[in-house]
């Protein structure tokens, strides 16, 4: 008897695990389905409605979301241009890993955007995008080895990270590579 009572006590248990599990699945769902939403309109250019579908997924901790909050800030669309609080957002969403966030952050620190301007902090946001495999990073963080802004002149590191970038199809990187072969800079000239 109290074998059977196991058993049925494990089959509730089960049973309340899987209905927890799919009122946690259906209860996201809206979240990716206003994501989507938002993101389309953005697409679509009504960023009244991008900001409206974003802004609470953004302020629940949603890295992407705060990502596109501060993309509507940063270029007042749908929201007063304000750079400062663009760069807040794309600093929420680089804290917690964005990729395309963390390359943001490293543009506004290498320009002195809202920020103090700072080589060593934008090869730093650079590199943790570069390392997710974003082309643009690479290429960003490939010249500042070359140029040795915000990290030491070296070469060979400049070149991986060009070359990385480059085999991404990235044009800008594709011609940075040129540029320094024809050149000889740091490199056994080319043509």
């Amino acid at each position: 008897m109290s074998e059977d009572r196991f058993t049925t006590g494990s089959i509730r248990l089960r049973a309340t695990v899987g209905i927890l599990g799919l009122v946690a699945l259906l209860l996201a769902a809206p979240a990716r389905a206003d994501m989507a939403a938002a993101r389309g309109a953005y697409t679509a250019g009504d960023y009244a409605t991008a900001r409206r579908d974003f802004l609470p997924e953004a302020n629940a901790g949603n890295r992407e979301a705060q990502y596109w909050m501060g993309m509507l800030y940063d270029g007042g669309l749908g929201a007063e241009k304000a750079a400062d609080t663009a760069y807040a957002w794309f600093l929420k969403s680089a804290n917690q890993g964005y990729a395309e966030a963390e390359r943001v952050v490293g543009s506004y620190y290498e320009s002195g955007k809202s920020v103090d301007r700072s080589f060593q902090q934008a090869a730093l946001w650079y590199r943790k995008a570069a390392e997710q495999g974003l082309a643009d990073a690479q290429n960003k963080l490939g010249l500042m080895y070359h140029e040795g802004k915000g990290a030491p002149q070296n070469y060979p590191e400049a070149l991986k990270w060009l070359n990385k970038a480059a085999e991404k199809e990235d044009a800008t990187a594709q011609n940075n590579l040129g540029r320094i072969y024809a050149s000889g800079s740091g490199v056994a000239r080319d043509d």
